[in-house]
């Protein structure tokens, strides 16, 4: 019988799909290599890190386990987390805050949940934002992160159907 510790058993649950690995293989394959990768995220407060250090926010612990896993592979870091900003904005915001700062990245973290609606201009434009994405000639590995707010209110179901549709990682906190 296996015996999981409290940190493997909040992962487990945490991981709404593991989707398609295919590009996520590709991005470790390329960083193993010691060719130089870049990672994005996109999101509000929660990606921004807005009431934390910058150094403690999620988007900067991932990569600093990123930098771990390929201590001898330059990552390139662009957290692209604006406070209170939706979907709707994240898609004007890609290109000046993830495409224009880097090029085509080959990992990029998306999270919105508890910042759009639920109505059809938030998921369609959640939609719009995670094809564009991934319609990117570097085919980068694309997730999707939900979080929820203190009172419970998330838009991981919503979002979720998008992740579903296009075979994506998905973590749910």
């Amino acid at each position: 019988e296996e015996t999981l510790s409290d940190r493997e058993k909040i992962i487990r649950k945490a991981i709404l799909s593991t989707g398609n690995t295919e590009r996520f293989e590709k991005a470790f394959a390329k960083a193993a290599a010691g060719e130089e990768i870049t990672v994005a995220y996109i999101g509000g407060s929660i990606t921004e890190g807005y009431t934390l250090q910058p150094e403690q926010c999620w988007a900067k612990l991932t990569y600093d386990w990123l930098c771990e896993k390929y201590p001898d592979t330059k990552i390139n870091y662009v957290n692209a987390g604006m406070s209170g900003t939706p979907s709707s904005l994240g898609v004007v915001r890609a290109e000046r805050d993830v495409l224009e700062p880097c090029g085509d990245p080959d990992i990029i973290f998306v999270e919105f949940a508890v910042n759009d609606a639920t109505d059809k201009i938030c998921k369609d434009s959640y939609e719009s934002l995670v094809r564009r994405f991934l319609t990117l000639d570097s085919e980068p590995a694309v997730a999707l992160l939900f979080m929820r707010t203190d009172t419970g209110y998330s838009c991981q179901q919503q979002q979720s159907q998008i992740g579903e549709h296009y075979g994506l990682p998905m973590i749910s906190l």
